[in-house]
């Protein structure tokens, strides 16, 4: 009590909560492990339906599952980053290291083939350099436009069709939630609260994506808006 008297902030200081908490009891210590891995063991994704035969009465329970993983559902890097090769016709990776395939054949033909390392001149590695709007290791997937994706944010930004552009899905009903409340409150009393609710992320998404190409949900925005542009109309 007396240096909690001097010292009114102690419990704000870091080394006296874990000085508490290694003081706690034994059996306290156990109880608070064992809350903390029942809690991710439910959030944990399981694949099968839980033994719980002779348990539990699941008769009435309609529980979604299924055998093979989420993330074994969608296709593979390896196919997705690959080229059909001209005489098995199976994926193969790195067409710049093809020597069967010409200057035009490389790189789904949307780009050409670079050196890895300028310098290394005995044992040179090429890989694709895609032209501007492609990307990928064979620059097979499109880019979208920053410039488009900048002036949806710029236009449109309230209601978060420059999310929707660029595949974020659950970040586009976040903005459009935000938007409601706060023309809600703007409605309501007139408060520019409000409108400081529908501002902020509207102008912080129309400079973040000014700035530079942001990540969509492919790929990156292709490097397609002129500097002046965002500076002078931002």
């Amino acid at each position: 009590p007396l240096a909690q008297a001097v010292f009114p902030n102690l419990n704000s200081i870091p080394q006296v909560r874990n000085a508490r908490w290694w003081a706690m009891p034994v059996p306290m210590k156990e109880v608070t492990v064992l809350a903390v891995l029942v809690a991710v063991s439910v959030l944990l994704e399981g694949c099968t339906l839980p033994h719980v035969d002779g348990y539990v009465d699941v008769s009435d329970a309609t529980i979604a599952t299924h055998k093979v993983p989420f993330w074994r559902q969608e296709e593979e890097y390896w196919v997705k980053s690959s080229y059909v090769d001209i005489e098995t016709q199976l994926p193969a990776f790195n067409s710049c290291m093809d020597p069967r395939l010409s200057a035009l054949d490389v790189c789904s033909r949307r780009g050409h083939c670079a050196p890895f390392d300028e310098l290394d001149v005995t044992h040179p590695t090429f890989f694709c350099k895609c032209n501007r709007g492609w990307g990928g290791p064979e620059c097979q997937i499109e880019m979208k436009s920053q410039f488009s994706a900048w002036t949806i944010s710029l236009l449109l930004g309230p209601l978060a069709l420059d999310e929707l552009y660029l595949g974020w899905t659950k970040e586009a009903m976040v903005k459009i939630l935000l938007t409601l409340i706060g023309f809600m409150i703007y409605a309501t009393n007139g408060s520019h609260t409000g409108l400081l609710v529908i501002m902020v992320p509207w102008l912080f998404d129309v400079v973040r994506i000014g700035m530079s190409p942001v990540q969509a949900v492919n790929f990156r925005l292709a490097d397609d808006l002129p500097r002046f542009t965002f500076a002078g109309i931002t």
